[in-house]
């Protein structure tokens, strides 16, 4: 077996160095024919030089397209240009831990043909982020709707909630179609039985379309809950003015294309006529305080949405406090809120409310 890793830069040489390092360290025991193409999207003269001395190394590879072709673009262009049976996709803010990516081989060496590995906020492993949405038509009006009606809001976190607890509390390999492309393990055969990334997503969705194709060929794709990955989550998104235009171009297009153009108007024409309800914005809390009622198998959510899905989870207990993981809290903009629920064993809400930065 060949691997062949692509990481798609944008205005994060750092980030990308650490992430290469910890690639590095976790493929050192594999013994593995490897290489590396780092593609570059946008760098000042300090990145480049970074970039540059990585790829002095003999087997990483840089690739400057000289323009940002999107996330789609760029793991197009590493995939054609790279050489390997085995593919891994993934983002210059991501650290894989120690046994990631062997977990992942592992699985495609058998019937899975893509697999994806449990994603962490922070390097001491206490926070997982969600696992992807699902994207039905149903997922698509009650994201409208949770906007716009507490009691619709709280109707789609225990729908929400369902869906992420299967993948938190997987402690074996389990189907799911809900994969990330900030690191995604696939067979270079089913690449090219299903075709590249749509280069029409500027950002966002390009990996959830992509796996609408892999379920419509049949072909099997896994969350490894044994191969660990820490994404320090949107450092260079966060940085782009344009960012929140490319999220809107993006799901626009996946809607249209999954749900239909009249479906993905209608429902745009009814977000426009009804205004998204303002949520109530009690005092922050910078800590949660949680009862003994929870007892054990409860759970912390935290997220920027009112709403209060998506969210990244915490197993916690009761009697016990919570507060911020250090290495997230300092990523973070001090002052911010974030919405939290506190919900039992069962998945019943125990608490809801703000948390300060």
């Amino acid at each position: 077996m060949r691997l062949a890793i692509i990481l798609v830069h944008y205005r994060a040489a750092q980030l990308a160095a650490r992430a290469v390092r910890a690639l590095q360290a976790d493929l050192a025991p594999l013994k593995l024919e490897h290489g590396l193409w780092i593609v570059d999207h946008g760098s000042d003269a300090a990145e480049r030089e970074i970039l540059h001395d990585l790829a002095r190394q003999p087997d990483i590879h840089l690739l400057e397209p000289g323009q940002n072709r999107g996330y789609a673009g760029g793991v197009n262009l590493g995939v054609t240009t790279s050489v390997g049976d085995v593919i891994v996709i993934m983002n210059p803010d991501v650290l894989v831990r120690p046994g990631c990516t062997a977990a992942l081989l592992a699985e495609l060496t058998g019937r899975a043909g893509v697999a994806g590995p449990r994603f962490y906020w922070d390097e001491e492993q206490r926070v997982l982020l969600p696992p992807g949405d699902r994207t039905s038509r149903w997922d698509a009006v009650l994201e409208v709707l949770a906007a716009r009606s507490e009691g619709a809001a709280r109707w789609a976190r225990r729908r929400w909630r369902r869906h992420a607890r299967r993948h938190w509390s997987a402690t074996t390999t389990m189907r799911s179609a809900t994969l990330s492309g900030a690191l995604m393990a696939f067979r270079r055969d089913v690449w090219n039985r299903v075709g590249g990334f749509d280069e029409g997503y500027p950002l966002y969705f390009e990996e959830t379309d992509w796996m609408r194709r892999v379920v419509a060929a049949g072909i099997e794709s896994v969350h490894v809950p044994t191969a660990a990955a820490v994404h320090l989550h949107n450092q260079s998104a966060t940085t782009e003015p344009r960012a929140g235009q490319w999220f809107e171009t993006s799901a626009r297009r996946f809607r249209e294309r999954h749900h239909g153009r009249r479906f993905t108007r209608t429902l745009a024409a009814v977000a426009r006529r009804w205004p998204p309800r303002s949520p109530r914005m009690a005092e922050p809390v910078s800590g949660v305080q949680i009862p003994e009622a929870v007892g054990n198998g409860g759970w912390i959510e935290i997220s920027p949405n009112p709403t209060g899905y998506p969210a990244a989870g915490e197993p916690v207990v009761g009697g016990q406090s919570w507060n911020w993981p250090p290495q997230v809290a300092a990523r973070l903009t001090a002052g911010e809120r974030w919405f939290f629920v506190l919900s039992d064993a069962r998945g019943a809400e125990v608490r809801t409310g703000w948390l300060r930065v």
